[in-house]
C-alpha cells in the first residue's frame, strides 16, 4: 500500500465499490499503520490516520458510522481502529477477511485456484507476522490447507510464526 499504483488497484478500488453501492453517502479515508502513514507523508501524499478521519467525520455532522477495515486479520491496528471510534452515536466495523475458518479455507481455495502450480511446485503464501496473538491465524491457515487437500500450499509470516525458516523446512519435509 505504499505504492501508489498498487494501492489504486486495492484500496482505490474497494473505495470505488463502496461510494457505488452507497451513492451520495460520504466515504472517509483512514490509515491505521504508522510505518504506512509515514512513507505516504514523506511522499507529500495527504493521508488521515484514524483520529484526524474521526474528527472530519464529526466536522461534517456525522453521528453513525459504518467502517469497512481492509485489514486480513484482528490486530494491534484493527484494536487500535476500534479504540477510536468512540465518539459517535453508533459504530458498527465489518470483521477482517480471515475472521473464522470458513472464511480461511474460501481464501485459501480461491488463492489456490488462481495460482498455477507444476506438481512439483509448492505455493507459499507469506502474511507480515505480528507479536499480537491473532497471529496464529497463519498457523491455522496453513494447517487448513493442509487438511482442505491444498497439500503443496505453505502459509507463513515475515516477521512472526511460522517464520521463513519454518516455512522452508515443511516445504522440503513435503517435498
Amino acid at each position: 500500500t505504499t505504492y501508489s499504483e498498487t494501492r489504486e488497484k486495492n484500496i482505490g478500488a474497494v473505495l470505488r465499490r463502496i461510494s457505488a453501492a452507497a451513492p451520495g453517502l460520504p466515504v472517509y479515508e483512514a490509515w491505521t499503520s504508522s510505518m504506512i502513514l509515514r512513507a505516504l507523508r514523506k511522499r507529500g501524499e495527504s493521508v488521515d490516520d484514524v483520529p484526524a478521519a474521526m474528527a472530519r467525520m464529526e466536522a461534517d455532522g456525522i453521528t453513525d458510522v459504518r467502517v469497512l477495515p481492509t485489514h486480513l486479520l484482528y490486530g494491534d491496528e484493527f484494536d487500535k481502529m476500534n479504540a477510536a471510534a468512540g465518539r459517535f452515536s453508533s459504530v458498527v466495523t465489518a470483521v477482517p477477511l480471515l475472521s473464522c475458518d470458513e472464511d480461511l479455507r474460501t481464501v485459501l481455495q480461491a488463492v489456490a485456484a488462481g495460482v498455477e502450480t507444476a506438481p512439483d511446485e509448492a505455493l507459499v503464501l507469506m502474511g507480515h507476522g505480528t507479536p499480537h496473538f491473532c497471529n496464529t491465524v497463519y498457523a491455522a491457515m496453513d494447517y487448513h490447507a493442509k487438511a482442505t487437500g491444498l497439500s503443496h500450499v505453505f502459509v507463513g509470516t515475515v516477521e512472526a510464526f511460522p517464520d521463513l525458516d519454518t516455512l522452508i523446512a515443511a516445504v522440503r519435509r513435503a517435498g
